[in-house]
């Protein structure tokens, strides 16, 4: 059995601050060589290590003492391994074992973990067989090995992007009913930027998400941060103003091309926005205000 304990001469074993994020060391452990299988490998680190180490099990299982117990870490999971926690993990001779693994630290490294919420009191994170993953560590691996030119600025992006899909992955296996439901309402927010000209109603919208009247728009307020009907209202209100003064065109025009068939009820609900009708908002701030005919110019004869 090869048994790997810390060592104060590991040189990628560091924290540092002076960086965002960077990676130390990264690369892949096989029980499995070419021949058959290798020795057990053991790893040892009481007193852990100074940086962030994470390890993905792509293929196989390997073992890992966790609060307090060995537990088995099974294909599509990974561990993270916090600055000086205590280490002990094994892969079996006997059993095949794929594990990716990398290092890294920084000042912004926690922040970021914490966002993705991968920092997890069970310390295995879920994260499927995700082939975009396994992807993202192969290029890093490629990045750190090869070091092409530019290599030190694209790492820390492919980082940055790596735990930021494990995040995402982790979200969506531990509550996939709310994924579906945040993606189906994104897709109605993307329906009001590209139709808040119609006269859509809110119930329309509910409809097409497959919700309830009153369960889209719960959804729809704890996500977006606000009703469906003010996120509407503010979509067509920044139209209406943009055309306002950046164009000459009619105010019951600009009305219509924003969804509003009475353009009284158009002009009050702008004045509520803005503090100020549409044509005193034109007045004060339309790039045509201060322009003279002569100023402006003229279609060729």
């Amino acid at each position: 059995m090869l048994t790997i304990y810390s060592s104060e001469k590991d040189k990628y074993n560091f924290h540092i601050s002076d960086k965002p994020l960077e990676i130390n060391s990264c690369g892949v452990n096989s029980s499995v060589g070419k021949k058959g299988p290798r020795n057990s490998f053991y790893v040892r680190r009481p007193e852990g290590r100074k940086d962030y180490q994470l390890l993905y099990i792509s293929a196989g299982k390997a073992e890992h003492y966790l609060n307090g117990a060995w537990q088995t870490v099974y294909a599509g999971q990974a561990v993270l391994y916090l600055p000086d926690d205590p280490q002990y993990y094994l892969y079996q001779a006997n059993i095949p074992v794929i594990c990716k693994w990398l290092h890294f630290s920084g000042s912004m490294a926690e922040s970021i973990l914490q966002s993705c919420d991968l920092i997890c009191e069970e310390r295995i994170i879920n994260l499927g067989e995700e082939r975009e993953i396994n992807a993202l560590f192969d290029r890093i691996l490629q990045e750190r090995q090869l070091n092409p030119p530019c290599s030190e600025t694209i790492l820390p992006g492919l980082l940055y992007q790596l735990l930021g899909l494990m995040g995402r992955q982790r979200a969506i296996l531990q509550d996939e009913n709310k994924y579906q439901a945040r993606q189906r309402l994104m897709q109605a927010v993307e329906s009001m930027h590209y139709h808040y000209d119609e006269p859509q109603s809110i119930d329309q919208y509910a409809e097409k998400c497959g919700m309830s009247r009153f369960h889209f728009s719960h959804a729809f307020r704890e996500i977006v941060g606000q009703s469906p009907y003010a996120y509407l209202t503010q979509l067509r209100m920044e139209h209406a103003r943009e055309l306002l003064i950046g164009s000459d065109t009619r105010i019951s025009d600009i009305a219509r091309a924003c969804g509003y068939d009475n353009p009284l009820y158009f002009s009050r609900i702008f004045s509520r926005k803005f503090s100020m009708p549409p044509s005193e908002y034109r007045k004060q701030y339309s790039i045509f205000s201060n322009l003279s005919a002569d100023d402006l110019p003229q279609p060729e004869e």
